[in-house]
């Protein structure tokens, strides 16, 4: 796995491209490796579908505003065990437009269970019965979230 420490320059031209602005400080240290961005030796983004995608860990450490989608009891065990997220789980969610980052969070305490990728707009996905709507990319206790 090849890493390299990011030069300011090189950082402020990452933010740029995945549209996010972040407090850092001189002695924040951040690498890249094949296919994540760490900050400080955690795991801040990471790569899929040749995209960039926040962290977890980055969304609740730097307060992050994703819009989320917010899914019932009975979908928490398949979201946090990888699996996509289906309209029958999803009981309410912000608004956004297709193919934007989300956040997916449960019902009763608005814990972050994932960092997914909107299949439809908010509008659309609600006006849905069925069907997967969400894909996820991130989950509590992946190989992202261990490191």
């Amino acid at each position: 796995m090849q890493r390299k420490t990011l030069s300011k320059s090189e950082i402020k031209e990452f933010f740029s491209t995945v549209n996010i602005s972040l407090p850092l400080t001189k002695k924040d240290v951040v690498v890249r490796y094949d296919d994540r961005i760490t900050i400080n030796e955690k795991s801040a983004f990471f790569q899929a579908e040749n995209l960039w995608y926040p962290t977890l860990w980055l969304v609740s450490s730097y307060a992050l505003s994703l819009p989320r989608v917010i899914v019932d009891k009975g979908a928490i065990r398949f979201v946090v065990n990888g699996a996509d997220v289906m309209r029958p789980g999803i009981v309410a969610a912000d608004e956004f437009m297709q193919e934007e980052t989300v956040c997916i969070v449960d019902q009763d305490h608005g814990k972050k269970l994932g960092i997914g990728k909107a299949l439809f707009s908010s509008k659309d996905l609600l006006a849905l019965e069925k069907g997967k709507v969400v894909r996820t990319l991130h989950v509590v206790g992946d190989q992202f979230w261990n490191t």
